[in-house]
């Protein structure tokens, strides 16, 4: 399955969490949807993230590889990084300030009112600053919106690709780099050490870079083997204490055991429709992440108030559900498509055809992996290729062009 629909999948789940822990008895509202909880945990907000590790470790280092023998240009990469999360995120800062703004003016209470630090942490995406400290009152205390306490460990992990990436050239070597990365990840989260630095996390994203490698760099041998590692981990684990540690970290080797040995099992579903809405979620899944959590409860009142008496519940989620994909995607259209990367003219998304030629005499293994990824305008085309002569099967067509190795 693509790695667009298993975003789209994952930042339901987000949403859907968040949906279900709104204590709606607190709106003052009668309770429309029956006689339903009024908040339900249902457990699947904390899995849905450990898979958008997984899913990140996978696309930073898609995204930072130049090749073997090749080294990362660390400003280009991090310049790339930069231009792509910050504009949304502060974007998102901004709606979030104008929801709290209508808050106050409805006669809520005042949470604008914080400290010049707090800001220019929320700012940076350095709000994991505060919680290094031993007298911080509560960890993600200095968070505008909880939820993007994953958003800051991405851009660490961004940081430390990138590094590793600039000073190491081999490919061979990075993995035992990401192989170290991840044994030290399980060393800090064995001694319960704090999650404020993302240590506790390099697992997670260390599994995304591993599953990488092995789908686009190796072959059934280093798949068989990433393989037996993540299944003889899951049955360790078994037997290690209940710990949410433990919990998250075998999230990340179920997903990507999942998307190692299952790709050949779910790409039939991704021409169906249902494959395509995934895909079509997970092309919004930022926005989605940054913007629905600010106005869960607005979201939650309004369907109180919208929906008949005694509403099941399911379909009480569903409208929920529906209403913050469509705030995601006016957000996603304003807001984050203006900042993706684009090509120059004439590196539009090949025709069938021109895929074919440019294709032809290629073995089952040398196109990984084997989905193309456009985006709505079907401008992007993100493709791996280990052919060398693919790209001018393609320009002498004249037709259509993919990116050279290392270019976005």
């Amino acid at each position: 399955m693509s790695l667009d629909a298993w975003r789209g999948v994952a930042s339901l789940a987000v949403c859907l969490q968040h949906v279900a822990v709104v204590d709606v008895a607190s709106m003052g509202v009668p309770l429309a949807a029956g006689p339903a909880p009024a908040r339900m945990d249902l457990h699947i907000g904390a899995p849905a993230v450990m898979m958008f590790f997984v899913i990140s470790g996978y696309c930073i280092a898609s995204s930072a590889d130049p090749g073997d023998g090749k080294t990362t240009e660390l400003r280009s990469f991090m310049g790339r990084r930069v231009r792509r999360i910050w504009p949304p995120y502060l974007l998102s800062i901004a709606f979030w300030v104008i929801t709290r703004a209508t808050k106050v003016g409805a006669g809520g209470s005042n949470q604008l009112a914080r400290p010049l630090h707090v800001w220019l942490q929320n700012l940076t995406l350095t709000q994991w600053l505060s919680d290094l400290s031993p007298f911080a009152p509560q960890p993600k205390a200095t968070f505008f919106v909880t939820t993007y306490w994953s958003l800051c460990y991405e851009e660490q992990f961004y940081l430390v690709v990138g590094l590793l990436f600039a000073f190491v050239g081999s490919r061979r070597k990075r993995l035992w780099c990401i192989a170290s990365i991840i044994a030290a990840s399980i060393a800090w989260n064995a001694a319960g050490w704090g999650s404020a630095i993302f240590v506790r996390y390099w697992f997670h994203f260390g599994l995304g870079v591993g599953v990488f490698y092995v789908q686009c760099h190796g072959g059934r041998i280093w798949r068989a083997a990433l393989g037996g590692c993540l299944v003889a981990g899951l049955i360790g684990s078994s037997f290690a204490a209940e710990t949410e540690a433990r919990t998250s970290m075998v999230c990340a080797m179920a997903f990507a055991l999942f998307v190692l040995a299952g790709r050949r099992l779910t790409e039939p579903m991704m021409g169906t429709a249902a494959g395509r809405l995934l895909r079509g979620l997970g092309a919004i899944s930022f926005s989605l992440y940054l913007v629905h959590y600010p106005v869960v409860g607005t979201v939650c009142a309004l369907t109180l108030r919208a929906l008949p008496v005694r509403t099941p519940l399911p379909l009480f989620w569903l409208v929920q559900l529906t209403a913050h994909v469509a705030i995601a995607t006016g957000f996603w259209y304003c807001c984050e498509r203006p900042f993706l990367h684009r090509m120059t003219e004439g590196r539009r998304c090949p025709s069938p055809a021109a895929w074919k030629v440019a294709t032809s005499g290629l073995g089952p293994g040398d196109v990984d992996p084997p989905a193309i990824s456009c985006d709505l305008g079907g401008s992007i085309v993100t493709r791996l290729l280990r052919d060398d002569n693919a790209q001018e099967k393609l320009e002498v067509l004249g037709k259509a062009t993919l990116p050279k190795e290392g270019k976005p």
